[in-house]
């Protein structure tokens, strides 16, 4: 519980977050948003934060979710409140979010493995195959 509203919210992550795949939100006590754009921070790349206008006493949630360097999505929900009581926190409050694999995030890793394997693969029968056939007369 807090007197009064904080100007930012700022999360430490366990790894470098990608910033196109990055959201921070904080909502009010009248349920809207009350924050501005997530950024990571230059001097740590793993801090994320977002500047945050004050909306008056209640309690107020954080809501995050990012996706590291290495391709983890993770996020989750915490709370505070402004003025007298205690947050009521959301369901879930502080417990991570892992993302599940999506087809879509399956098939991303697949090319993204496979692609080189098969630009090589292409080469070496280019160069090994076709251009020393070509050259026999075959």
């Amino acid at each position: 519980t807090l007197d009064r509203a904080p100007a930012t919210v700022r999360l430490v992550l366990g790894a470098p977050a990608e910033p196109a795949f990055l959201r921070l939100e904080v909502t009010g006590p009248a349920g809207e948003p009350v924050s501005g754009l997530a950024e990571r921070t230059p001097a740590d790349p793993r801090a994320v934060e977002a500047a945050v206008r004050d909306a008056g006493p209640g309690p107020y949630s954080v809501t995050w979710r990012a996706l590291s360097e290495d391709g983890q999505v993770t996020g989750g929900v915490h709370a505070f409140a402004v003025g007298a009581g205690p947050a009521e926190p959301a369901p879930g409050a502080g417990e991570p979010v892992r993302g599940g694999l999506s087809p879509l995030t399956v098939a991303a890793r697949l090319l993204a493995l496979l692609g080189p394997v098969a630009l090589l693969g292409l080469a070496v029968l280019r160069f090994g195959v076709v251009e020393p056939a070509r050259r026999a007369g075959g």
